[in-house]
């Protein structure tokens, strides 16, 4: 008799096939996946099977041609002229269907195989909405079930009316009231979770003074997680902006972990921001000592701080720490500036940093570091004003090879470089002390007069270093301006109040009319430093920068001459 199976998926005509086994009582097992059966014949081309246990008798199969039907549970009925006895000893009925009980009716006493599987019943819209009202119950069964559950669906109940612009004074007064109660006693165990981070920035933010000291007095001791924390963080700058009495609790527990912190891609801005707008003098000395060796992070840290502002100052109080505090300091900004994951743009701590050691070290120890770790890397200090002071140490202390490296990272960027309130005072280092007029003619005054390089070529100088090409440095090298700023024109520059100082500078030398008070002065402390670095006369070095860039400066001047005379700066350049 026949065993009669559901339809295989694929034949090597592409077309549905219907198989059978013929005289023996065991079914064959096929794989439902592919076709193929499972000790690895190929069941795509019509071949004759014989039986273990029927001497030989077996049937082969035929395509498909579409007359049988597929039976409720998934096997194939009627069509019986596709099945064709092959036995040796002929049948002895007939018959063309094999049923076992004889008769040719054409129906199949069909057997689903083991493998086979049921047509998939489509749900209806009921069936939809039961499933996915237990899937929403189990949802909130698995949330009761996590500690403070109650509170934070309470919490964020109040949030949802609280954060909106449209509340009312009284209103939002009312339900942070409401908010204090449910989170009172319980801001540091739910603090930590991402929705509830929200919740507490939007209570320090339309608190009252007194409910803001609640919130952050439950968390003091763990700002160092919350600042490490990815949603965390934003509740530790909160505190920072509208607690006032606890910013000092705040900087003082980032004591002792400002090296680490400083990598970390959610605490280093919160250290930036701490630094820069909160700590006072003392605090920022006190949060520096942390770079200048193990002995002040370990006896300093939590105790009285340093009487003195500085570097400068502590090592005067301490003469006999000079060495091992320079060592150390050293040692640290090496191993800053070696990885590729410094903040070295926008960390305005490690301008600082860089600034005390460059002015305080031996000229020949400073001049190593520059020429080892910060020659290629100006470009990315000239935002804040140590950065832009150490950029000018840099120039000073270099060797002329490396100060050439220093004006080949400004390609493409001295025009951004020369708007800068603090970065354009560099750029007036750069004409004082670099003997090499040709390299600043060509990297400096000609990018100023003629404008920025194609970007490509841009990139590939500033990018361009011993240690392999800077992405850095080449996206900010893109003439479309990496922060958004578009790049001016040359015209534009000459009448921006920074940039027309530099070409001011070439003209009429330390003017007081034209250049700012402090930068003059910086330039005259730095005479002294000056005189052992570079060799020109300073009459000659300024005369052949003229003779390099006047016919160039005198052809835009003619030809924008309309444009310069309408504003302050572009007719002092005239």
């Amino acid at each position: 008799g026949g065993v009669g199976r559901g339809p295989s998926k694929a034949t090597t005509s592409g077309r549905p096939a219907r198989y059978g086994v013929a005289g023996s009582k065991r079914k064959a097992e096929v794989d439902d996946d592919d076709g193929s059966a499972d000790d690895g014949d190929d069941w795509d081309s019509a071949e004759s099977l014989s039986g273990e246990d029927d001497g030989g008798a077996g049937f082969t199969f035929d395509e498909d041609d579409g007359d049988e039907a597929v039976g409720e549970n998934g096997s194939v009925v009627g069509d019986d002229e596709d099945f064709e006895s092959s036995s040796d000893g002929g049948s002895d009925n007939g018959e063309k269907s094999g049923d076992s009980d004889g008769d040719s009716d054409g129906d199949h006493d069909d057997i689903d195989g083991p493998d086979s599987k049921p047509a998939k019943k489509e749900r209806t819209e009921e069936e939809k909405r039961k499933v996915r009202q237990e899937q929403k119950k189990l949802l909130q069964e698995r949330r009761a079930s996590k500690p403070n559950a109650s509170i934070v669906v309470r919490a964020k109940q109040i949030w949802e009316k609280l954060r909106m612009k449209s509340t009312p004074v009284n209103e939002r007064s009312q339900l942070m009231t409401e908010m204090m109660e449910v989170l009172t006693g319980k801001v540091h165990e739910v603090t930590f979770k991402h929705d509830m981070a929200r919740t507490i920035q939007c209570a320090l933010k339309y608190g009252n003074l007194k409910q803001r000291e609640a919130i952050a007095g439950e968390l003091k001791g763990s700002y160092v997680s919350l600042a490490s924390s990815q949603y965390g963080r934003f509740i530790t700058s909160r505190i920072l902006n509208y607690c006032p009495s606890h910013r000092p609790l705040v900087i003082d527990e980032l004591k002792g972990h400002l090296r680490r912190l400083l990598f970390h891609a959610h605490a280093g801005p919160v250290i930036e921001e701490a630094w820069s707008r909160f700590a006072n003098g003392a605090q920022r000395a006190s949060l520096l000592e942390e770079f200048y060796g193990p002995q002040f992070a370990l006896f300093r840290l939590g105790g009285s701080p340093s009487k003195a502002a500085s570097l400068a100052g502590m090592l005067a109080a301490e003469p006999e720490k000079r060495a091992a505090t320079l060592d150390a300091l050293r040692a640290t900004l090496e191993s800053l500036l070696s990885k590729p994951s410094t903040p070295l743009a926008s960390s305005s701590l490690l301008h600082r940093v860089l600034l005390d050691y460059l002015s305080q070290a031996a000229p020949a120890h400073a001049a190593g570091l520059v020429s080892g770790h910060l020659r290629d890397k100006l470009p990315l200090l000239l935002h804040t004003r140590d950065g832009a002071r150490a950029a000018q140490m840099a120039l000073l202390l270099s060797g002329p090879k490396d100060r050439r490296h220093a004006l080949r990272s400004f390609r493409g960027l001295v025009g951004r470089i020369a708007c800068e309130p603090f970065g354009h005072a560099v750029l007036l280092t750069a004409c004082e002390a670099v003997d090499d007029t040709v390299a600043v003619a060509k990297y400096v005054f000609t990018e100023l007069i003629k404008g920025p390089p194609p970007p490509t070529e841009a990139a590939g100088a500033a990018g361009a270093s011993e240690d392999g090409p800077s992405d850095l440095l080449a996206a900010l090298a893109d003439n479309s301006g990496a922060d958004g700023r578009p790049t001016l024109t040359p015209a534009q520059l000459l009448r921006d109040p920074h940039a027309s100082r530099v070409v001011l500078f070439l003209l009429a030398g330390r003017n007081t009319r034209y250049q700012v008070g402090h930068v003059l002065a910086e330039l005259q402390a730095d005479d002294v430093l000056r005189a052992q670095t570079s060799k020109k006369d300073d009459d000659v070095r300024r005369k052949e920068l003229r003779t390099a860039v006047a016919p160039q400066l005198l052809e835009l001047a003619i030809a924008n001459v309309e444009e310069l005379i309408r504003t302050q700066w572009g007719g002092r350049v005239l």
